[in-house]
């Protein structure tokens, strides 16, 4: 759970659409994200947290877990929790289509499978215009 929270505060933001025309001429310090979709809305990663970006697959289920944790893959022979925040976001869940993914992240030296809807691009994103994450 403590893995959980620390993707809460601090890799996922909401992703924000920008105007490129606004900003030229400006030193502005930026930052990259992978945009995902989770139940109709958008996110952002900070892309030095992802490890890699799978098709997703279905997740083993591990008898007494509840929760977010949908279960674990074997990623080349490493064990990779999977983790459906959509239910801890209050999102609608759907079923699983050809553009579903899991992003692996590293969460405090960890490796955690996140199951989202889509990935769509990676956006560089000035660093002044990033929403803090909700308290959850």
């Amino acid at each position: 759970m403590a893995a959980l929270k620390a993707i809460m505060a601090g890799s996922m933001i909401r992703a924000r659409e920008l105007k490129a025309s606004s900003l030229e001429g400006f030193a502005v310090a930026e930052s990259q994200y992978v945009v995902a979709r989770l139940g109709g809305q958008q996110y952002g990663i900070g892309i030095s947290d992802v490890n890699q970006i799978i098709r997703a697959v279905e997740p083993t289920p591990i008898p007494g877990l509840h929760g977010e944790i949908e279960g674990i893959i074997n990623l080349r022979g490493r064990i990779i929790p999977v983790v459906d925040l959509r239910p801890r976001l209050g999102l609608y869940v759907d079923e699983p289509s050809r553009d579903s993914r899991i992003v692996v992240v590293n969460i405090q030296g960890h490796d955690v499978g996140l199951y989202v809807d889509a990935v769509s691009e990676v956006l560089a994103i000035p660093d002044e215009v990033i929403e803090a994450p909700d308290n959850l």
